[in-house]
């Protein structure tokens, strides 16, 4: 569903976007026709899609990575969410810890839901999420940790505390490491898929 973000939203995420445009401009003149400009404007595509369907008050930034930062805030509480075709990450008020006090436990975890939907719903099929896991996150917050990853559709850590997830039917599925490396014939390390597809076709179907 197409969603309308107030002009507030709007003119901060302008602002924000600023900095990262002359950036990008800059590597541009430096790289030129190669692959780069190639990646960029994939993911600009793809960064302008998540525009129309994010649920206010969520900022949409194209990082010069190149990569798509979506920012969603509450009342006391902000959430980011960083995506490109190779590994995605998230942080809770630029954390990477997932415990917050009683009075903010439930509004990031909601925040972050309706973002990542939002953002696997426009995911060609076959698409596979690349997760990883903070090794230095303290023991206590396992539990948290882990609940939201299976929110979000992963499976449990793998190796290099890794997680994965593969889009079917624009929901996220688990994903081992076996069935990665067996679907795409490659090393997670080489993992890296364009946006702007319909479907992606590994070798291992």
């Amino acid at each position: 569903m197409v969603t309308t973000r107030s002009p507030e939203t709007l003119k901060k995420e302008h602002e924000l976007q600023a900095d990262y445009t002359t950036r990008m401009n800059l590597r541009l003149q430096e790289s030129g026709e190669g692959d780069y400009r190639l990646a960029l404007e994939d993911a600009a595509m793809f960064a302008n899609t998540l525009r129309k369907y994010v649920p206010e008050p969520t900022l949409v930034i194209l990082h010069d990575r190149p990569e798509i930062i979506l920012i969603g805030e509450g009342d006391g509480y902000k959430v980011s969410l960083f995506i490109n075709g190779r590994c995605w990450r998230f942080k809770v008020n630029d954390s990477v810890h997932y415990t917050l006090d009683q009075e903010h436990k439930i509004g990031p975890s909601r925040m972050l839901k309706k973002i990542w939907d939002v953002v696997i719903e426009h995911l060609p099929e076959n698409f596979i999420v690349k997760g990883v896991v903070d090794p230095r996150d303290p023991k206590e917050e396992f539990e948290s940790r882990t609940a939201i990853q299976r929110g979000l559709g992963f499976g449990a850590p793998q190796s290099s505390n890794e997680v994965y997830g593969i889009v079917k039917d624009k929901k996220l599925c688990p994903l081992t490491l076996e069935e990665f490396t067996a679907l795409t014939k490659i090393t997670p390390e080489e993992l890296d898929q364009k946006f702007n597809v319909r479907k992606i076709d590994w070798p291992g179907v």
